[in-house]
C-alpha cells in the first residue's frame, strides 16, 4: 500500500512511432512502447501517446492511454504532458481561473502553482502564459469532470498536468485516455486564451441549461 515506483518514457526505447495526415488536414504523431516488463512480470504494461496539430493552429490535442496486465500493480496517475526547461521566472504572465472573480493574471509571474480541477480554487480548466504576444495555451477537454491537477513551478522549470486512473492502485488498473489535452503555441494575449477555452465550454453540458441570469434553478 506505500510501495510507489515511478515509470518515465526514458524506461525503454519507443517501439513504434508514425506521423500521418488526417481527414481535414490534421497530422497526427502517434508513439507506443509495447508490452513492457515491470518488476517481475513479463509484457504487463503498454503506453500510447498521440498529438494532433490542426493546420490552422499551434495548439495541438494531447492524449495518453494505458493498458496494465499486471497482476501484481496497480496504475495510480500518469502525468501528461510533462515539459521542462519552462517556464523560466519573471518572464511570463500567467493567467488562470479562480474561484469568485473568475480569473487572474499574475504578471511577470515566479513560483509554482499546483491546483485540482473540478475545485473552486481552479474552477476551470485551464491556464495560459504569455509574454508580449507570444503564449502557451494548457487545458483539458473534460466534458466528465475528471480530477486532474494544472502544476506550473517556474523554479523547476516545469509544467504539466497531473491525470489520475480510475480504481487507483488496484491491480490491474488502466489509464484509457479519458480526455484530450489541449497544449500548445498562439499568438495573443490572456484574453485570446480565455475567448478559445469559452467556444469549447459553451459545448459542454453545464452550459446546456443557458446564462445563470435566465436560470430559475440556480441560487
Amino acid at each position: 500500500g506505500t510501495l510507489i515506483k515511478k515509470l518515465n518514457n526514458n524506461y525503454a526505447p519507443c517501439n513504434y512511432a508514425s506521423l500521418e495526415e488526417l481527414p481535414g488536414g490534421v497530422q497526427r504523431l502517434m508513439m507506443e512502447w509495447d508490452d513492457l516488463r515491470w518488476w517481475k512480470e513479463g509484457r504487463v504494461l503498454t503506453v500510447r501517446a498521440t498529438v494532433d496539430l490542426p493546420p490552422d493552429s499551434g495548439i495541438a490535442k494531447w492524449r495518453i492511454f494505458v493498458d496494465n496486465k499486471s497482476d501484481y500493480w496497480g496504475l495510480w496517475s500518469v502525468t501528461f504532458p510533462f515539459v521542462t526547461g519552462f517556464p523560466e521566472a519573471g518572464k511570463y504572465d500567467l493567467a488562470r481561473p479562480v474561484f469568485g472573480s473568475g480569473g487572474q493574471l499574475l504578471r511577470a509571474w515566479s513560483g509554482k502553482i499546483q491546483a485540482r480541477n473540478p475545485a473552486g480554487r481552479w474552477p476551470m480548466q485551464f491556464l495560459a502564459l504569455t509574454r508580449n504576444q507570444d503564449s502557451v495555451y494548457l487545458a483539458t477537454l473534460d466534458s466528465s469532470g475528471y480530477a486532474k491537477d494544472f502544476v506550473a513551478d517556474s523554479d523547476e522549470k516545469e509544467i504539466s498536468i497531473v491525470q489520475y486512473a480510475e480504481g487507483m492502485g488496484v491491480a490491474g488498473s488502466d489509464y484509457p485516455g479519458y480526455y484530450p489535452v489541449e497544449f500548445g503555441v498562439y499568438q495573443g494575449t490572456w484574453l485570446e486564451a480565455a475567448q478559445h477555452y469559452r467556444a469549447w465550454a459553451l459545448q459542454q453540458k453545464w452550459a446546456e441549461a443557458g446564462k445563470l441570469s435566465h436560470r430559475t434553478d440556480f441560487p
